[in-house]
């Protein structure tokens, strides 16, 4: 019992991550990176309207079978399209180091919320494979969790800074 409760202990000290990971300036981020990236962000841009668009991006080398799986039948184009309008833009504002993941965030520009802060983000790991996704908006109500912000991709309560 006693080794169990050690290993317990070592274990959850050694899965607790910083509170606060580096972040990567831009002019500072590796080519393969960068090109990975934009290949990514130009996809999302291009086929997220549509359920045949966006099939096509999930199923893509580039997203890794846990994401494609949440999403192959999720009705994203419809959600962003109902919650957003349409996308004008995405511009990458940061890369957060998280060792074997860089945290991808990029701020987008819709044509219903057009005066605030909506977050469109990505985790890609070492293989430059998107790992997780993240499409968070500011909560006005949507849901009966008291945050400012949710992420309509998941469940998960969205703890983001601006």
């Amino acid at each position: 019992m006693r080794k169990f409760i050690y290993f317990l202990a070592a274990t959850l000290f050694f899965a607790c991550g910083p509170s606060e990971y580096p972040k990567i300036p831009l002019n500072q981020l590796d080519s393969v990176l960068v090109a990975q990236s934009e290949l990514i962000r130009n996809d999302f841009l291009r086929l997220h309207s549509t359920d045949a668009g966006f099939k096509e991006f999930v199923t893509s080398d580039y997203i890794t079978p846990l994401v494609r799986g949440y999403f192959l039948f999720s009705g994203v184009p419809d959600l962003i399209r109902y919650e957003l309008g349409e996308i004008k833009s995405l511009k990458l504002f940061e890369v957060v180091d998280k060792g074997l993941v860089k945290t991808m965030r990029y701020k987008l520009e819709t044509t219903l919320h057009s005066d605030e802060f909506i977050e469109f983000s990505y985790d890609i790991n070492q293989k430059y494979r998107v790992a997780k996704m993240s499409l968070v908006v500011p909560n006005n109500g949507r849901s009966t969790l008291k945050k400012e912000y949710i992420n309509l991709f998941s469940d998960d309560i969205a703890t983001m800074t601006q």
